[in-house]
């Protein structure tokens, strides 16, 4: 008679318990992370994500930056003979650009931005019309009746230059600034 001897090289009720277990443990975690919506959950961020439950640290934020990229001065000259400030610098116009730059397009329009001043450089109240010319790419083509007190600084235009490009110096153009309807009054 043979005996047979029977091994038992597995118990197979345990594997497939240990199997079992394991499978329910992983749908657990695929089911529970599945239910978690990952983004920027930050109401200030410009990615905000309304959906998401779950901070994944992508927030991003409107960033800006002003620049002062240029300044310009011309000087204006009373050239009229029977001023008491005959051929003399009576003001100053000084162009200061300034560029405003956003880190995303969803923050705002890249902006360039001409300032104008005019600096009476004379001890007396002065009164007149100009015009400004210039060419591309700014075409300040303005004119303005202005009266300025004695050494003082007129804030007179704004210019705005909408754009992604960067602004064009302010320095490599041709301005030009003329009386218009007549010389300059002092008071």
């Amino acid at each position: 008679m043979r005996h047979m001897i029977k091994y038992k090289l597995f118990n197979w009720s345990i594997i497939i318990s240990l199997f079992k277990i394991s499978a329910a443990i992983i749908l657990c975690i695929i089911f529970f992370n599945s239910c978690n919506e990952c983004g920027c959950i930050d109401h200030e961020a410009i990615n905000y994500n309304s959906v998401a439950d779950k901070d994944d640290g992508s927030c991003k934020y409107c960033d800006s930056t002003l620049k002062q990229y240029a300044t310009k001065t011309v000087s204006l000259k009373d050239m009229y003979s029977a001023s008491p400030h005959f051929n003399q610098v009576v003001a100053n116009f000084i162009f200061n650009q300034d560029s405003l730059r956003y880190n995303d397009l969803s923050c705002g329009d890249n902006t360039c931005k001409i300032f104008l001043h005019v600096e009476s450089l004379v001890n007396q109240e002065m009164e007149f019309s100009y015009g400004i010319w210039s060419a591309w790419p700014y075409n300040l083509n303005s004119m303005r009746h202005v009266i300025i007190p004695a050494n003082a600084t007129y804030n007179a235009d704004t210019v705005h230059i909408n754009g992604g490009s960067p602004c064009s110096i302010l320095n490599n153009s041709s301005i030009d600034v003329f009386l218009i309807d007549g010389p300059i009054v002092y008071h």
